[in-house]
Parts: structure tokens; C-alpha cells; sequence
């Protein structure tokens, strides 16, 4: 038989092995066996499993093969042929739970198989939830077609088989990927393979919650032995004065476990303290930028012994998988969380994203809009793409008058073009804004009521911004100019402005001109009042600058003074007087000339 027609006997035994039944082949002396191998992995994993032969006591020509395996918990991905330039084609099928490969060598002879070999890889998926322990992959022995091998003569070579297995594990990993705090500074960076940490807080903060992220999605998370939910938001825990200790549990799905400890130290109060705190849940509806409700999240309002009110707010990644579900239904690409402060009594509010919800939310293309009476913070999708670890925001307005005259006397020591200024005033509240993403731009938007505005634009035709004072963590300040936008709240402007550092933020009012009692209660909007009702804080104190001798000069333009109006006096008499001698000069001397 030449090589021609050997190869198209081999094709055709090829296609044949994949389709149809065929009947018994005649029983060979020469041998070879076929090896499954034996892997393990766990939930979730795509393993590889290899398929090989021993040894052949003659070539090996061509072959067909047929696994089984449990389709209720694995699944196929993929089947990989080991060498090249070969005829090789496979099948499977997870509905039924197997899967056929077959191969020919199509130069009839010249690359048949001589020594163990590897002859093809299966890639399976374990699925989720599937059943635990040793999963075979077997080869159904009784149908000739499901295991065939022929010689490059077109021999039947007779096969045994060495059934494989794909052990599944439950998940041994107990590891936390992230861990974050709700206040206080950490001492060391966490990092899943430490074991022990440190927080410091100051002596106001009175609970502290926490959000640990386990690596695995099947580990359960203990604070205290009090359960948490992995991403999101603990309860708040009493912290007492001095050395506060939390074993943080994490347990793997086969019960092996991990433990964080975490050491706060909470600063000696100058007073002293009831360790009593109170938390409720305000629920909220997060809308879309058409403004229908997309979905919901909790706030954690806390009150202090002293009935000082913060909130927490974590976007959780089951509260962004709904909202992105129906922001698509809603075709919009915003998520707007309002947190509501009826009465003006939030001192401070802590909004967080875990890593994992993060990531949804980049890939959703969302923008998250967090509103507040006292800001807007507009988070672009395109800075949320350059998060990777969880994100966190803390909003401090600044409510006080002392507080505010204190911003402003920082913006005139270190803002020298300031001093060009008869008037500085500091419009609102200042916001007071840190976060862990730098280097990112988000829009920043800063109420003013609107009598105000109103009264500054009828000052100052056609004015269409205001500056906004910085002071960033960094020990650096700026000003920069804010635009008029609408706000949330009915009676208040908006200050819109970009930014990508941050700390706290002042939106001011500079005058040229000298200001009496009633120009600045006209400029102030006769005692205007903030965004909550506290009065806007207003200079009318001299300020001091230096000219460029090193002079001090006063900042207000001097009234004229009486000696002022006397060398006036002065002055224009002696013009007067100088004129009257030319004129008389010059009518004697045409005298003089008629004469002669």
C-alpha cells in the first residue's frame, strides 16, 4: 500500500472516530496505555488536565479517544493538541459530559509517535458551588470506538487505560486583600501578610468601624467574633481611652483560619468621656442623572455622648451590581447618592468604595455624584479607572465663625496678591476634604446662598466667578477661580471647580473699594448667612502690607485731611497770581512799543 493511500485511510478513520460507531477492531499483540492524570483545584479554577501514552511497543499512527467526566461540576473550556503540523480534531460536550479527540498522522508514517508522549491537554472549569472530593475522568473502555490506536500499517494496536481524576478542594485561603478604617491613622501599611497593626485616633472619636476584604469570595470574616460581611461596612465598635484590641478572624471555606490583630490607640481626652455611642440606619435611594431611583444604600449616622453627628456610607459591590443594572435600564452613566441633613447637625461624613465595587464601576463607565448641604463631589469615570485599592472620601465643613477667621487670616498671611484688597470675605462654609485619590481630577461644588451672589454680581458687572482659597495637605496654597452653577438646595449658587488635591477649600469675596457699614452689609447680604443658616464671616479690620521699600502701609486709602485742602488752597492761588503778572508784563510792554 503506498503512502497515498495511507493517508487517506487515516483521514478517514480520523472523522470517523468523531462521529459514528464503529464496530470492534481485531485484538493486536502490540500494546500501548493511555494515562489521565490526576489534578486538584478548587471552586472557580480552570485546571489543566494532561493526556498522554506509554511507551508503544510499535508507532503509533493514528488514534480516537473519548472522555467522561461529571458535568455537574466541571465543565470543558478547551482541548489543546501537544505538537504541531498534525491532523487533530476534537469535540465535547458539557450538556452530556464528554468529550472526543482524534489524530492522524497525515504523512503517513514519517511522524507517527515512538516513545510516551503527551498527547492532548482538557482544560475544565470547577464551577461554582460543585460537589467536593475526586471527580473521574474515565475512558468508556467497552466502546471500541472511544479507544482506538492503529500502526502506520494500519495495525489495530490494542490500549489500556489509567483513569485520571480532578480532586476538588474547598479554598484554603484566609487572607484579607484589603482592610480599611472609618477614622484614625495607620501606622504601618496593611498588607495581606501582616498579622498585626496599629491605629491611632483622636480622643473625640468614640467608635470605629471597619471594612475587610477577604481574597476569597467563600471566606467568612469575624471582628471580635462578631460577623461581617466581606466589602462592606462593620458595625461600630466602643472604643475606650488608651489601648483598644480587634482580632480580626478570616476563615478559609475548608475551616482553616488567619487572624489581624489591630491595636487602636485612642488620645487622652482633656475631659472625661461616656463610652456610650448610638448608631442608626437612614436608608437612601441612589438615582440616576435622570434622577429615577436605580437603587438603595444604608448611611450609619453615629451621636456621640456630646450629640455630635457623623455619617459613614459604603457603596457595597451588590449595591453597585443593582445599580448598574438598572442605571442601564435607566440608560444613564450617573449614580447620585443624596445624604439628607434636615437639621444641619452632620459634622463630618465618610463615604467609601471598596476595590471590588470599584472595579464594577469602571467597567460600567458610571460617574458617582455624592450630594450634601454643604458640597457636591462629581467622581468621572475616567478618575475612577485610576483607583486600584478601595477609595475613601471624609467631608469636614467648617461650621464655626472662630474657625472661618481663621481660614481667612491664613489666606491674607500667605496670599501676598490679597493685599491689593481693601475687603476679604469668606463666603459659606469651607469645606475641609481628605481622600486616598490623588492625582485624579473630580469636580468640586461649593454652596453660597444666593442673595448673596445676586448682590455681588449687581457690585460687579458682568462677573462671572469667584476664587476659591486652597490650603492642600501638602503644606501648599492656591487659589483658583469658580464658576456660577445651579446647587440642590432652593436659595443657594453653586462654586464649580476642578481639582486634584485636596484638603480645604474656601470660596472668598475681594473688594477694591473702600467699604463703609453699609456697603458691607450690602456685599454680605445684610448678615448673610451660610448654606445652614450660620452668618457669613466679613473683614472690616485694617490690614497691613508691605510696599516694595519694606514700608508698612495701611490697606485703607486715607480721607483727605484738612492740610490736605490747605496746600490745595495754596497752590491754586499762585497759578492765579503767576497768570495775573503775565498778562500785566504783557500789556506794558505794547504800551511802551505804541508810545515810540
Amino acid at each position: 500500500m503506498n503512502r497515498k493511500n495511507i493517508k487517506a485511510l487515516l483521514l478517514v478513520l480520523l472523522i470517523t472516530m468523531l462521529t459514528v460507531p464503529v464496530q470492534a477492531f481485531a485484538a493486536a499483540s502490540k500494546s500501548v496505555t493511555v494515562k489521565i492524570g490526576d489534578v486538584q483545584g478548587e471552586a472557580g479554577q480552570v485546571i489543566t488536565v494532561p493526556v498522554s501514552v506509554s511507551a508503544p511497543a510499535t508507532d503509533i499512527a493514528a488514534y480516537g479517544l473519548e472522555l467522561n467526566y461529571d458535568n455537574t461540576s466541571l465543565e470543558v473550556k478547551g482541548i489543546h493538541q501537544i505538537g504541531d503540523n498534525q491532523e487533530f480534531q476534537s469535540n465535547f460536550s458539557n450538556k452530556d459530559g464528554y468529550l472526543r479527540a482524534a489524530w492522524a498522522d497525515a504523512t503517513g508514517g514519517d511522524n507517527a509517535l515512538t516513545s510516551a508522549s503527551t498527547l492532548f491537554t482538557v482544560d475544565f472549569l470547577i464551577k461554582e458551588n460543585p460537589v467536593y472530593g475526586n471527580k473521574s475522568i474515565t475512558v468508556p473502555t467497552d466502546d471500541a470506538a472511544a479507544l482506538s490506536f492503529t500502526d502506520s500499517n494500519n495495525n489495530n494496536v490494542s490500549a489500556t487505560v489509567e483513569n485520571g481524576s480532578l480532586t476538588i478542594n474547598k479554598s484554603s485561603n484566609s487572607k484579607l486583600s484589603s482592610l480599611l478604617v472609618s477614622d484614625g491613622t495607620w501606622n504601618e501599611a496593611f498588607s495581606p501578610e501582616g498579622k498585626s497593626y496599629t491605629v491611632s485616633v483622636k480622643s473625640t472619636v468614640n467608635s470605629l468601624n471597619f471594612v475587610p476584604t477577604a481574597q476569597n469570595e467563600y471566606a467568612h470574616i469575624t471582628i471580635n467574633d462578631k460577623k461581617v460581611t466581606s466589602g462592606t461596612l462593620s458595625q461600630g465598635f466602643s472604643l475606650k481611652e488608651g489601648s483598644n484590641s480587634f482580632t480580626i478572624k478570616v476563615t478559609a471555606q475548608d475551616g482553616s483560619a488567619s487572624a489581624y490583630t489591630v491595636k487602636v490607640n485612642k488620645e487622652k481626652a482633656a475631659v472625661e468621656e461616656k463610652p456610650d455611642t448610638n448608631t442608626e440606619i437612614v436608608t437612601v435611594d441612589i438615582q440616576s442623572g435622570n434622577d429615577a431611583v436605580v437603587s438603595k444604600t444604608p448611611i450609619y449616622r453615629t451621636t456621640d455622648e456630646f450629640g455630635i453627628k457623623s455619617d459613614k456610607v459604603t457603596l457595597t459591590e451588590d449595591v453597585v451590581k443593582e445599580l448598574l443594572t438598572s442605571a442601564e435600564l435607566q440608560d444613564s452613566n450617573t449614580a447620585k447618592i443624596i445624604i439628607p441633613d434636615t437639621q444641619d447637625e452632620i459634622s463630618e461624613t465618610y463615604f467609601s468604595i471598596p476595590k471590588d465595587a470599584l472595579k464594577l464601576l469602571s467597567e460600567g463607565n458610571i460617574n458617582i455624584q455624592v450630594v450634601m448641604n454643604n458640597a457636591q463631589i462629581v467622581l468621572p469615570k475616567e478618575s475612577l479607572k485610576d483607583v486600584k485599592d478601595d477609595l475613601y472620601f471624609r467631608f469636614v465643613p467648617v461650621k464655626t465663625e472662630t474657625e472661618k477667621n481663621e481660614v481667612k487670616d491664613r489666606a491674607l498671611n500667605s496670599i501676598t496678591s490679597f493685599s491689593e484688597y481693601e475687603n476679604v470675605q469668606v463666603l459659606g462654609r469651607p469645606m475641609e476634604i481628605q481622600t486616598n485619590m490623588e492625582n485624579s481630577k473630580v469636580k468640586l461644588v461649593l454652596p453660597v446662598e444666593s442673595d448673596v451672589i445676586d448682590t455681588i454680581k449687581a457690585k460687579n458687572n458682568g462677573i462671572e466667578d469667584l476664587p476659591i482659597f486652597i490650603e492642600h495637605d501638602d503644606g501648599t496654597k492656591e487659589v483658583i477661580n469658580a464658576s456660577f452653577t445651579n446647587y440642590h438646595i432652593d436659595g443657594f449658587t453653586g462654586l464649580a471647580f476642578e481639582i486634584n488635591k485636596f484638603s480645604t477649600f474656601t470660596p472668598l469675596y475681594l473688594s477694591d473699594a473702600v467699604t463703609t457699614n453699609t456697603d458691607q452689609e450690602a456685599a454680605s447680604g445684610n448678615d448673610t448667612k451660610d448654606s445652614k443658616g450660620t452668618e457669613a464671616s466679613s473683614s472690616t479690620d485694617t490690614s497691613a502690607s508691605t510696599d516694595e521699600q519694606g514700608t508698612e502701609t495701611n490697606l485703607k486709602k486715607l480721607p483727605k485731611t484738612g492740610d490736605d485742602s490747605y496746600i490745595d488752597t495754596i497752590l491754586n492761588i499762585s497759578i492765579v497770581a503767576i497768570a495775573a503778572i503775565l498778562v500785566f508784563l504783557f500789556v506794558s510792554k505794547k504800551r511802551r512799543l505804541k508810545k515810540q
